[in-house]
């Protein structure tokens, strides 16, 4: 879904404003239970198709609803938005299973952002997001707004705090800018101070490699009130380093500067959640050292790059919740080292059948769930001995489930749901023995 190596043991926290409330739930009970554990902040801000004065008629309907020989026995009727989009999504679950009430443990749900949430990274969900869902020009209203007129008393008080966060967080931003205001201007002096001793130092530093902490490239910077994306490609910094983004999930430029593809000693490049749209360029195979491709969670779109087999230091690559396209490189089953393959939620399409993933010895998990692929389950998955995660549900495969999975000895989860797969209960009858 949106979490940076999918179905993990890890909490995710998702930022449910100007999400759709149907949407949203939907998405978010599947994850539930697949196992994954989820935090909603900010449900007042939920969006509902259809104009306040409809959903709150619609909603005084509800409140009605009573057991004819014993009103007193009802359902329960939450106003508050949290409550509200808990509800939504425990009607999506069997929550009087024990698999669902797992499940339904598994999430919490919030109005504003409490701590500790205000400093953890946030992310969204673009297959529920307004934006993308509600037709231009249609109504809708805000949970919040919809609470507040059917007897939740607490929507002031939320977006009093809501404001007072955001204040706190605009002035630890300013205190953060100007200390990197600061630094350069200090470092600056210090050049001009020292400048003959740092030309006779000069031979010195390129005979001797002094160790040091690889650096943190990020992305940040305001112009005219807007984060910008700032990269410099200096060779001192850019040829052994991370490069991640702490921009507020924002990026105006929308792609991946093309000066990054010089940094050829570049190990990990980590930019998820920043809106980034057009293609991933094939000059990414440039970066040979690359451990890490992480861009889940943007708006990408095209193929992935043919020749990205050639990144044989490979070890995650994380493209999830984007716009991609085209089917699987063959040369992607060269990345030996590979240990972490999540492509789900693409519009990717092509046989898996005809890919051979016997070269991936080290592979734990692969999700490649919610996209068009077709064919039979590859054999040579089952040479991947390492496996713990295997998702490949909501795609069109077919056929049945060889014996050949009962070889994995660290399989943990294996998500096979909304598919054409015949016999299913025999193989889960063989896993079960």
């Amino acid at each position: 879904m949106v979490s940076g190596s999918g179905i993990s043991a890890r909490r995710i926290v998702v930022d449910a404003r100007h999400h759709m409330l149907g949407r949203l739930s939907s998405i978010l009970a599947k994850e539930l239970l697949n196992g994954q554990r989820v935090v909603v902040v900010r449900c007042e801000e939920i969006c509902l198709s259809g104009g306040l004065v409809r959903q709150k008629m619609k909603y005084l309907r509800f409140l009605r609803k009573r057991m004819n020989t014993k009103p007193s026995h009802g359902p329960i009727h939450f106003r508050a938005p949290s409550k509200i989009l808990w509800r939504t999504i425990r009607g999506m679950i069997p929550h009087k299973t024990k698999r669902g009430a797992a499940a339904l443990a598994r999430l919490k749900v919030y109005e504003g952002v409490p701590p500790p949430y205000d400093k953890i990274k946030r992310m969204v969900i673009p297959d529920a997001l307004k934006v993308l869902r509600l037709q231009a020009g249609h109504k809708y209203c805000l949970l919040g707004k919809l609470s507040s007129e059917v007897g939740w008393n607490h929507y002031d008080t939320i977006k009093e705090l809501e404001n007072k966060r955001k204040e706190r967080a605009q002035v630890a931003y300013e205190r953060r800018k100007q200390l990197a205001k600061l630094r350069v201007k200090a470092e600056k002096a210090a050049e001009e101070k020292l400048g003959p001793q740092l030309a006779v130092i000069a031979p010195i530093k390129e005979q001797v490699k002094i160790p040091r902490e690889k650096p943190y490239i990020y992305l940040k910077g305001e112009e005219n009130g807007k984060t910008i994306m700032t990269w410099n490609a200096h060779d001192s910094i850019a040829t052994d380093a991370t490069f991640t983004s702490e921009a507020d999930n924002t990026i105006v430029e929308r792609s991946i500067p093309n000066d990054i593809y010089n940094a050829s000693m570049l190990e990990e490049l980590i930019l998820p959640a920043n809106k980034l749209s057009r293609q991933i360029g094939e000059e990414v195979v440039s970066l040979v050292n690359l451990r890490v491709l992480s861009l889940y969670g943007n708006e990408l779109t095209g193929t992935i790059p043919y020749n990205i087999g050639k990144l044989y230091y490979l070890e995650k690559l994380l493209l999830h919740i984007n716009y991609l396209n085209g089917s699987l490189p063959q040369s992607l089953m060269n990345c030996s080292r590979l240990e972490e393959l999540n492509l789900r939620v693409n519009f990717l399409q092509g046989e898996l059948s005809i890919l051979d993933f016997s070269k991936l010895l080290q592979l734990k998990t692969i999700d490649l769930g919610n996209n068009f692929f077709s064919g039979t389950l590859p054999s040579s998955l089952y040479s991947c001995k390492s496996l713990s995660m295997i998702r490949l549900s909501g795609n069109n495969l077919e056929g049945e489930i060889s014996r050949g999975i009962m070889e994995l000895p660290s399989l943990s989860l294996l998500s096979l749901s909304n598919n054409k797969f015949v016999n299913i209960t025999g193989t889960t009858e063989n896993l079960a023995a």
